[in-house]
């Protein structure tokens, strides 16, 4: 056999096995055409696509770390699906994986975010605050609502919690003295929209009859 009737093979064996993930299906020979096979391919990852920049965009406008885990995990998890086709079909950069590495990368911004822009709606103004019991009960539940998450939160929000809470509660010691802290902004964290392939243009009727992607999870835990 020839270099070229092997690469040819090699190409051949990946598509049957692209066929049976999308289609989801369990067979040895391919199916369908080259181009049936291209147009679900795209229809399938533009249904992961959309979940993942769906939660992307609302990711730095949630107002309470358990829901941006949430939305955190959904599109880890809706990537992976993709990764699981990332050697047999042709992406273009980022590529899932790529992607994904650069949201495990933004995940500190997007929780420094978090805490700058619902601290700023509670931070004390004046000295009248700083001794008033209602601001004290709104900064507990400030702090409390990050206990469960504790584990998962980067080095850099644990510090900037210790440091808020610090200043809002001081230790007799320290009473008086005020960190000097850093919030972001909500744009210092965005990453670009994940677009590894061009989203295919689906009529109704091309949409009802498409093979369903395995269970993709939206935020909600529902399945599209």
């Amino acid at each position: 056999m020839s270099f070229f009737d092997n690469e040819k093979k090699k190409q051949r064996n990946k598509q049957i096995q692209l066929q049976n993930i999308i289609l989801e299906i369990d067979e040895k020979k391919l199916q369908v055409s080259e181009e049936f096979l291209d147009k679900m391919t795209k229809i399938y990852i533009s249904r992961y696509m959309k979940i993942v920049n769906e939660n992307m965009a609302n990711i730095n406008k949630v107002t309470n770390i358990g829901l941006l885990f949430k939305k955190y995990d959904c599109i880890m998890k809706n990537l992976d699906e993709l990764i699981k086709i990332e050697d047999l079909y042709k992406f273009r950069h980022p590529i899932p994986s790529e992607y994904k590495e650069m949201t495990e990368a933004h995940l500190n911004g997007f929780i420094m975010s978090l805490i700058s822009r619902e601290w700023r709606k509670i931070a004390p103004q004046n000295n009248n605050e700083a001794t008033d019991p209602k601001f004290e009960r709104k900064w507990r539940s400030f702090f409390d609502s990050f206990k469960p998450y504790y584990e998962r939160l980067t080095n850099n929000a644990r510090t900037t919690l210790a440091q808020l809470e610090t200043n809002v509660f001081p230790p007799d010691d320290t009473e008086g003295k005020q960190e000097d802290i850093h919030l972001v902004d909500d744009d210092e964290f965005v990453p670009e929209t994940f677009e590894p392939v061009d989203a295919p243009e689906e009529s109704k009727a091309e949409e009802q009859n498409a093979e369903k992607p395995a269970e993709a999870e939206t935020e909600s835990g529902q399945t599209v």
